[in-house]
């Protein structure tokens, strides 16, 4: 079982505040090589209710469906949660790999002893991979995308799009391994736009 801390919220809250948001791009195809953070073995998107903080799931992957239970392209102001109705991916970024350390610290701390194979995995999309024509790729703010469904999707829908891209198109790695194989040090600045889009 995953388990979120207000630390985690303290790291999201640290994230580029906007008042008026608009989304910075849409793509048909990945412009940049993105990871996204996978705790469990298949994607698990949620239904956002509101007391998330008492639940063990991180909070990126919820989402809230419409009132007839489908879940659409949306991008909250940034004070809002959830931010995105979708997959969240970024870069190989100092954000990221802050936000990523943090989820695992937590992790480790509720699940002592768990068999490594069943640590999370960093999914790693290549620059140029075509996003299917079910989902739509949304640049949000700074180096934050999310991928979300083109169009009404239930959740369950929605987390069977996401498993198949992932599981034909990304590079899958354990989390240890990919924090030794990408130091710290050597995170693209999240400003620094033409440094991680040209990767």
């Amino acid at each position: 079982m995953l388990r979120r801390a207000g630390r985690i919220r303290r790291v999201l809250a640290r994230r580029p505040q906007v008042r008026n948001f608009s989304i910075r791009g849409v793509y048909t195809s990945f412009p940049a090589t993105l990871l996204y953070y996978s705790p469990l073995p298949k994607i698990s998107l949620y239904k956002y209710t509101g007391n998330e903080d008492k639940d063990n799931v991180p909070l990126d992957d919820a989402v809230v469906p419409a009132a007839d239970d489908l879940v659409y392209p949306t991008v909250l102001a940034r004070n809002a949660f959830p931010y995105s109705n979708g997959a969240v991916l970024l870069p190989n970024t100092a954000m990221m790999q802050t936000d990523l350390r943090v989820y695992f610290s937590e992790f480790l701390k509720y699940n002592k002893g768990l068999q490594i194979e069943l640590e999370p995995r960093i999914l790693t999309i290549r620059k140029g991979t075509a996003v299917p024509s079910t989902l739509i790729l949304f640049h949000e703010i700074s180096s934050r995308f999310s991928l979300q469904p083109r169009l009404g999707l239930t959740v369950k829908d929605l987390n069977l799009e996401l498993e198949k891209f992932f599981y034909i198109h990304a590079e899958k790695e354990g989390i240890r391994p990919w924090l030794q194989r990408n130091a710290f040090m050597f995170a693209a600045k999240d400003k620094d736009e033409s440094t991680w889009m040209g990767r």
